[in-house]
């Protein structure tokens, strides 16, 4: 009896949960099959190995959706926006006190407002600098709290360190990218971009309680996580140091007082020709 008990409490936490995922999986499902088309183009033309360009469709099929809803309300980009904060503080919080399904759906959310945002604009034709600043103001906010749920979560472990490491390292890739557009390079290489980092952890969040409780005897949730977390640090720091370098490759181009080869400036030696 206690075995029938704890299954069917496990079940019963589990069932919002796997219940918005068939939901998703049906839409999934609908959408590949009608492959419908949608007003506004994807900001993002290209895929990746963790993001394919059909999920990256999909997730704006189904977030263009809440556009008109939201512009009836009243509500602005910005409103939207300054609420994927509010979703991703909650799902640290839920992340710090274990219960990691909810956590992975809070961010589902969160995420989805990043989409959402940027359609609204678009929609309204109120996109600004203001706008672009604020929203990656508040993408650096929602990532320090989730991964300072993380550590929290994981205080007692390595999961601190590994979290501590995921955050330096996807705060150096987009680092990377907005010095570098700051200094004219438009730089977006690498595989773990934003909405990858998010996707490795939203399924980080989603797997682990599942394989807990039904995978292989003996691993337990924190394990999981470790694995996830330890995947996108590793990853991360790959694509910082891809971007650092791409970014300084395309600057010696341009710039004539970068150092060549051997650590000269470039033009040294021509310089030094014509003097001689």
């Amino acid at each position: 009896m206690n075995t029938m008990d704890g299954s069917t409490n496990v079940w019963m936490a589990l069932a919002p949960g796997l219940a918005i995922l068939g939901i998703l999986l049906l839409a999934l499902a609908v959408f590949l099959i009608r492959q419908p088309k949608f007003e506004q183009k994807a900001s993002r033309k290209t895929g990746s190995v963790l993001l394919p360009q059909v999920l990256i469709r999909y997730a704006y099929w189904l977030s263009e959706s809440f556009v008109a809803p939201l512009d009836r309300l009243g509500l602005r980009p910005n409103h939207v926006t300054a609420f994927s904060v509010v979703l991703s503080t909650a799902a640290a919080g839920l992340i710090a006190t274990g219960h990691l399904m909810s956590a992975a759906w809070v961010l589902f959310a969160a995420m989805a407002c990043d989409l959402i945002d940027g359609l609204l604009a678009r929609s309204l034709d109120m996109q600004s600098s203001v706008g672009a600043f604020f929203d990656s103001f508040c993408d650096r906010i929602s990532e320090g709290v989730v991964f300072a749920g993380l550590a929290y979560y994981g205080r007692e472990n390595l999961l601190f360190f590994l979290s501590l490491w995921g955050l330096v390292a996807s705060y150096m890739i987009s680092y990377a990218r907005g010095r570098g557009e700051g200094l004219g390079v438009d730089c977006k290489v690498g595989l773990m971009q934003r909405p990858e980092r998010l996707l490795v952890l939203f399924f980080t969040l989603l797997l682990a309680p599942l394989i807990a409780a039904f995978g292989p005897g003996g691993v337990s949730q924190m394990q999981v996580v470790l694995t996830g977390i330890g995947l996108l640090a590793a990853l991360s720091t790959i694509t910082a140091g891809q971007r650092a370098l791409w970014i300084m490759r395309a600057l010696s181009q341009t710039d004539p007082a970068a150092p060549d080869n051997a650590g000269r400036p470039s033009g040294s030696s021509s310089m030094a020709e014509a003097s001689s």
